[in-house]
């Protein structure tokens, strides 16, 4: 991860399932401190892959609830904006994108594809505005966005 700013602390929550792992940074700012969360949750396209996504959510949930900081959460989450893992983590934690739908998978697609890759925030943490970028040689686009923290 880099960044301008460094970060107060950070630790590494492993999944359960399959070893994925989310980082979690508490960075400082004017208005005090508040989380990033980057994850890669299962694709649920198996049902052992729903059990581990819906276990990898169970953890989010549990981890966006630790504390009193905003957070921001970023990554490919395979889960769509309509889908019944996508409402039962905004729901629980608050987080949630800037508006529209980016299409970033396949990213052979383009301009069409599927919006499974995100940038969400809660607690005073606002996604303005988010967009795909240029093809980079991965089967995702990448996710660009304009995140304001709170002052």
């Amino acid at each position: 991860m880099l960044s301008k700013r460094p970060w107060a602390k950070t630790d590494v929550h492993r999944e359960r399932l399959r070893g994925f792992s989310t980082l979690d940074a508490r960075f400082e700012n004017d208005s005090g401190t508040f989380r990033l969360l980057a994850t890669h949750l299962l694709c649920p396209c198996s049902p052992r892959g729903y059990r581990g996504q819906q276990r990898q959510i169970d953890d989010i949930i549990r981890i966006v609830g630790e504390g009193p900081e905003p957070v921001l959460m970023i990554g490919d989450l395979n889960a769509t904006p309509w889908s019944r893992p996508w409402a039962r983590l905004v729901e629980a934690t608050g987080l949630r994108g800037a508006p529209g739908l980016v299409a970033t998978w396949p990213s052979l697609l383009r301009p069409v594809g599927i919006p499974i890759d995100h940038v969400l925030g809660n607690g005073g943490i606002q996604v303005v505005e988010a967009w795909a970028g240029p093809d980079v040689g991965s089967d995702h686009r990448p996710l660009i966005a304009v995140v304001r923290l709170p002052r």
